[in-house]
């Protein structure tokens, strides 16, 4: 998982980066595409602690290792994490590896523990939940993790991205999902991911399971990919609600 400098520009512009604050990343993520003007105007503005010249040769080292493209992917050089850190942020994560400042948890089957409970301001979901079987209980975490009035943001597939990970969302989804907890829709946009050939993922998983090879698309089979970022507040301090989609139900009237 990534996170770029331009989330971490939206997320300030959103007012959701504020001094002293807690925040829970779903998946440890890399820092992305980040320059070493922005890392050091980021801790300037937070007042990094720590010496000045010590502060820019890591800002420097850190805007190496966030390099990223999207053919050859990113370096993996920058945490997230510190990044934060040295704004005075309290960080922590939860991934299935061990990662920067991680606990391992496996969001299909853990609960949240008591102390993490209400406890963050924001909690960060940039690509983790997709490769998730058990929905209902990944964000119920994510829930119980963000504190009345805190913020959770997700950026996730919403179109596309056929061989890249369990789930690709939609718009539906979230609307319930918001609904049925009483969430403010802080900030939502769609952003395109570059056009993606399906066909060699089908004929590379027939290796495995023959039916898919006798899958025989008019070639070219291209899908756009889609990315959704929002933001949801957490209003209330009420228990998970779980979503139950009604509103295609040809029975059920819309309230």
């Amino acid at each position: 998982m990534g996170i770029t400098f331009a989330n971490i520009t939206l997320m300030s512009s959103l007012g959701l980066l504020k001094s002293g604050m807690s925040v829970m990343d779903i998946g440890s993520s890399n820092l992305y595409s980040a320059t070493r003007e922005q890392i050091l105007g980021l801790w300037e503005r937070f007042a990094a602690p720590g010496d000045v010249g010590e502060r820019q040769k890591r800002a420097e080292a850190m805007a190496e290792g966030s390099y990223y493209d999207c053919v050859t992917g990113g370096r993996n050089g920058a945490w997230v994490g510190e990044l934060f850190e040295r704004c005075g942020f309290s960080y922590q994560s939860i991934d299935i590896a061990k990662g920067y400042k991680t606990t391992v948890f496996d969001l299909n089957a853990e609960e949240a523990p008591d102390a993490w409970k209400s406890a963050f301001d924001l909690v960060l979901n940039f690509g983790t939940t997709e490769h998730v079987l058990n929905q209902e209980n990944a964000f119920r975490v994510i829930h119980d993790l963000t504190r009345p009035g805190g913020c959770m943001m997700h950026q996730l597939p919403v179109g596309g991205h056929t061989d890249h990970g369990y789930v690709v969302y939609t718009m539906r989804f979230f609307m319930d999902l918001a609904r049925g907890n009483d969430y403010e829709v802080v900030y939502v946009s769609v952003n395109e991911g570059g056009r993606r050939d399906i066909l060699p993922w089908i004929h590379y998983i027939g290796k495995y399971f023959p039916a898919f090879a006798k899958i025989t698309p008019r070639e070219p089979l291209v899908m756009q990919n889609l990315g959704l970022a929002i933001v949801l507040r957490k209003k209330g301090d009420e228990r998970f609600r779980t979503c139950l989609e009604t509103t295609t139900s040809v029975t059920l009237k819309e309230k």
